[in-house]
């Protein structure tokens, strides 16, 4: 079932390459029932992992303060 999942944005360390998190932008299509499923898989299968997902309501336009304080915070650990 994962192989033809999408991320939007994967943030890695850059001296291992280690994946740190993930980041979606929600759309409308987010709110259709099977993407809603896909989306709810998607959770399960990062949490499994532990790769904190991050999700950002998609706009136009976005604050780039707000977004390096949100991923700041889901960070498992200090920059």
């Amino acid at each position: 079932m994962i192989a033809r999942q999408h991320l939007d944005f994967v943030l890695c360390d850059w001296s291992s390459t280690d994946i740190v998190m993930a980041i979606e932008l929600d759309d409308r299509s987010h709110r259709r029932l099977r993407r809603k499923s896909r989306d709810s898989f998607l959770n399960e299968a990062l949490s499994s992992a532990g790769v904190p997902l991050v999700r950002f309501k998609a706009a136009a336009r976005y604050d780039a303060a707000e977004i390096a304080r949100v991923i700041e915070l889901a960070l498992p650990y200090a920059p």
